[in-house]
């Protein structure tokens, strides 16, 4: 900084012949000065270098600092003022997603834990916001997605829930936020994706032909998928017999005809038809259940 300053005599002024102080209302020289909230500046006597670094996030223009030049030799002084500017860059957000949760419950995702200030640094809860609604002047902490559900942004973790409408059992459409850096209020987008395991599928079970009011067992599992693909099995799955019913019922009587019964350990279910019984039993429904997302 002292590189286009002059002596009294109208020479150059270098290190060596002159002092630099960053705080003129401080007695003494003071060759360090820290701005809060924005860095620390540094002179070094030896090169006449003057020094700024900015605190972690800070990234913007630092205020202005005057300094005072003093001659050594004849103790005269004068002081200028030093500028530093900085080229803006916008935040980094980057897309976000959480996926396989059970279906119908609350999907909760920390979307700043992969974004970034624009100084390159983590993009920490009190540097930042979340604008759910990119529509909307302003700051949107919350969006509802009608016939979905609604997302809700909580600056203290820096986590975005989303709670389904009830009965909602889909997958929610893809959404925007815009990652909103406090300082200098520039932003940068990014999306957020949720999506929900599928459901088991339980597929129509038949046995024909059986001789009349005979018992008739047929393992119903054996053509049935849980909602990750993989076969239903016993230890995964469970057969309510009567869905119409709160709870899982292993049996059901229709009367007149017989007992249907679900086996556990097996899989299977068994008609016991009612003595006299020979005709065809009224076709029944059941639910698989899965365990794992009950």
């Amino acid at each position: 900084i002292v590189q286009n300053d002059t002596l009294s005599n109208g020479s150059p002024a270098t290190p060596g012949l002159v002092t630099v102080d960053l705080d003129p209302l401080t007695p003494a020289v003071q060759t360090t000065l820290t701005k809060a909230g924005e860095g620390e500046w540094s002179y070094n006597p030896l090169t006449g270098v003057l020094t700024f670094d900015p605190e972690v996030g800070f990234t913007t223009d630092p205020t202005n600092i005057p300094y005072t030049l003093t001659e050594i030799s004849t103790g005269l002084s004068s002081t200028a003022n030093v500028q530093v500017t900085c080229t803006e860059v916008v935040p980094t957000a980057n897309n976000d997603q959480n996926l396989g949760n059970v279906p119908g419950s609350t999907v909760n995702l920390n979307v700043l834990s992969n974004d970034l200030l624009s100084d390159g640094s983590a993009a920490l809860a009190n540097k930042v916001d979340v604008d759910l609604d990119l529509t909307t002047p302003g700051v949107q902490p919350t969006r509802a997605v009608a016939g979905e559900g609604t997302y809700t942004y909580t600056p203290a973790t820096g986590v975005i829930a989303f709670v389904p409408e009830v009965g909602f059992n889909g997958n929610p459409t893809v959404i925007s936020y815009e990652l909103v850096e406090l300082q200098t209020g520039l932003r940068d987008p990014a999306t957020v994706t949720i999506t929900y395991l599928g459901f088991p599928d339980a597929d129509n079970d038949q046995s024909l032909n059986n001789l009349p009011s005979s018992t008739v067992v047929l393992n119903v599992l054996a053509n049935d998928t849980l909602s990750t693909g993989a076969l239903a099995t016993t230890a995964n799955s469970d057969v309510d017999l009567d869905p119409s019913t709160p709870a899982i019922d292993h049996s059901r009587i229709v009367a007149g005809e017989g007992t249907f019964s679900y086996n556990v350990a097996t899989g299977e279910v068994t008609f016991v038809p009612e003595v006299g019984f020979t005709g065809n039993p009224t076709a029944i429904n059941y639910e698989l259940v899965e365990t794992a997302t009950t």
